[in-house]
């Protein structure tokens, strides 16, 4: 919640001031007069400088705390979320939501048939599915994890079956676990 109120004012803070008009010559005419003491911001540092200010101000103590991790800002919640933290489940994501398609099941689109392997890991992944003639048969690959038929392997398996990004290997017989983003 914190965070889409924060990307709205910095949005809202970087656009023009308010009752500024641009005539067509390109130069901006305001209707402040010169010398007031309107605020504005003369840099995006300082917008979002304003901005933390406010949103202490006005929020209960120990509600949100910056985090600052490779110059990019990351807002972690009391409870334990982090936004946008890679996450397979709610579970991941504590008080908050996993947001994607298909999160925390087993990702097929990794293994594409008919394109040249040399092992496995070629194929997306899946074990078994790098034939003796060195090119995908993912279809071999969904008998040898237990799904006899292509259509087994798409109703009981591809983005139907459970993960963890942890245990992809075994749960997806090599392939990936779909992932979603926190969203707190």
């Amino acid at each position: 919640m914190y965070s889409l109120i924060l990307i709205l004012l910095v949005t809202q803070a970087l656009a023009k001031p308010h009752g500024t008009e641009t005539e067509a010559s390109g130069t901006e005419a305001s209707g402040v007069e010169a010398g007031s003491n309107v605020p504005t911001a003369s840099s995006v540092d300082e917008a979002i400088a304003q901005l933390r200010a406010d949103l202490e101000g006005s929020a209960e103590s120990g509600a949100v705390t910056p985090v600052v991790s490779t110059g990019a800002t990351k807002t972690e919640h009391s409870n334990g979320c982090k936004v946008f933290d890679t996450c397979y489940s709610n579970e991941d994501c504590p008080g908050g939501s996993c947001l994607g398609t298909f999160v925390g099941k087993c990702n097929c689109q990794g293994c594409m048939n008919f394109f040249s392997c040399k092992t496995d890991a070629d194929c997306g992944g899946l074990k078994g599915a790098c034939s003796k003639f060195k090119f995908c048969d993912c279809n071999e690959g969904f008998k040898k994890a237990g799904y006899p038929f292509f259509i087994d392997a798409m109703t009981m398996f591809c983005n139907q079956k459970t993960c963890k990004g942890d245990t992809a290997d075994e749960d997806c017989f090599g392939l990936q676990c779909n992932s979603g983003r926190c969203i707190c």
